[in-house]
Parts: C-alpha cells; structure tokens; sequence
C-alpha cells in the first residue's frame, strides 16, 4: 500500500512540474485583434436644408446637393463630389453609408484617404468603391481619370438601398455591399498602386441630369491592432 502512494505522489509531482514549467517558460503569445473605433457619424437626422455642413460640395457641370428627408441627396449633371473635409488621418480605414438611387442611373460610389493636388479640385488622389446599375468596384485616382483595379456584375438592384463599405489598410482595399431589401452581398479585394497620404472621406461620382442618389448613415471608422 505504501509503495502505491509513492508512485502516486512521484506522477502528481511530476504532473505539477510540467504545469509549472510551461505556466514560467512558455507562457502563451497575447492575440492581436483589428479594433475599429468611430471617428467621425452622421445620420443627417435634420431638417431639409440645402446648408449640408459639415460637407462640401464639389461639382464639374450643373449639380447640388441638400439634406431631404433626413438623408443627404444629390442631383445634376457630370462629375461631383461630396467630401466630409475634416480629415481622419491614419492607414486603417472603414468608411461606410447607406445609398438609394433615388432616380436615373448615376455611377458613384464612397472614397477615402483624398487629398487635392493642385488649384483645380479634380486634380486629385484618392481611393475608391463605385457602384453602377451593372458594376460594383474598386477604383484609384491619382490625377483626374479613375483606374479600375477590379470589377465584378453588380448583384444588387440599383433602386434599393444598399449599405455599401470601403475599407482601407495602407493599399489594400476591400469594398463590400449589401442590399438591404433582398439581403444579397459581395465583395472586392485589390492592390492600390501607390499610398495615398490624402485624410478626406466621402463620395463621388458621375451622373446625368436627372440623377439623383440619397446617401445615410455615414461613418468613418479608424482601425487599430491590439494584444488581447
């Protein structure tokens, strides 16, 4: 009987040993985790106003924008861009709204990480998801003509509102969409060219006269790494 309790406490010292040892020698490695925190929000909950502060509106042609029926709406002709000028510096971005076609057929979509080049506002760089009635992708400018750096159909309808997203990590881009009414999604994933040094979000886009786009909930988001 003793000799059974000596060989017992020999493996139980044992067995604590090697807790021991691993607990003080190898001790397990923190996670590091994405952590998205709001910089900036706006639901545009207000009273219809053609004062769209804090954006400013920028447009080659004949176009405006207001805020209507609690949301911010744009309208006209050719290019334009809606930029929420305060800059939210950093590589880790998310920037994201809700968009509805309110009428037409207009190209336009979120950008980030913008900055202007010179004296003329479509001198610029910038990052970009765009959405048409047959496309959804991801675009880069670095003077005035976009480059396409990837394009998928757009499984979307165009009428409904769709939440669309565009995430920025140093030149990696992901652009996500979703239809709120028929739930479908997709996505895209690309390589910018260069690094922009631009800290201006907002969107831009290309439409005829009688285009119109509401845009909601817009939120830009800056990404952090922590150990957890």
């Amino acid at each position: 009987m003793k000799k059974h309790n000596t060989t017992r406490c020999v493996w139980i010292i044992l067995l604590l040993s090697l807790l021991l040892t691993r607990c003080f020698l190898s001790p397990e490695e923190e996670e590091e985790v994405l952590v998205w925190t709001t910089a900036f929000i706006d639901n545009f909950d207000r009273a219809n106003n053609t004062d769209i502060s804090p954006f400013s509106l920028q447009v080659y042609g004949d176009g405006s924008a207001d805020i209507f029926n609690e949301q911010l709406r744009y309208g006209g002709n050719i290019c334009w861009a809606i930029r929420h000028d305060a800059g939210v510096p950093g590589d880790t971005i998310r920037v994201s709204a809700t968009c509805t076609v309110q009428s037409g057929a207009p190209y336009f979509g979120i950008s980030a990480k913008s900055r202007n080049l010179g004296s003329e506002w479509q001198n610029q760089e910038l990052y970009a998801f765009w959405i048409s009635a047959d496309s959804i992708g991801l675009y880069e400018i670095t003077q005035q003509s976009p480059t396409c750096l990837v394009r998928n159909i757009n499984p979307c309808n165009i009428g409904n509102p769709v939440v669309m997203t565009l995430v920025v990590m140093n030149k990696n881009l992901k652009g996500y969409i979703e239809d709120t009414v028929t739930g479908v999604k997709d996505s895209v994933v690309s390589v910018a060219s260069f690094q922009s040094s631009g800290t201006i979000a907002g969107f831009n886009g290309s439409s005829a006269a009688t285009d119109t786009v509401l845009i909601d909930n817009f939120k830009i988001e800056t990404g952090s790494m922590i150990k957890r």
